[in-house]
């Protein structure tokens, strides 16, 4: 992901939100939906890959394979 500047309110943590894979592509209605949406902010296949908790080769095959119409 892309680095975001975090600046530190009084009594907040520093920490970014976790991120939530599961609700992630709920939001995207599927896992390739998910990954493009990835790869759309500028994500690396390796880290879309370790985000979601599948292959490098899963990602890789959806972002080279033209969308169905």
């Amino acid at each position: 992901m892309t680095k975001q500047a975090v600046v530190p309110q009084a009594g907040a943590s520093t920490q970014p939100a976790p991120f939530d894979a599961v609700e992630f592509i709920k939001k995207h209605a599927t896992k390739s939906g998910a990954i493009r949406a990835l790869a759309a902010e500028g994500n690396e296949r390796k880290v879309i890959a370790k985000l979601l908790g599948i292959r490098y080769q899963h990602v890789r095959n959806v972002l080279i394979t033209p969308i169905k119409k």
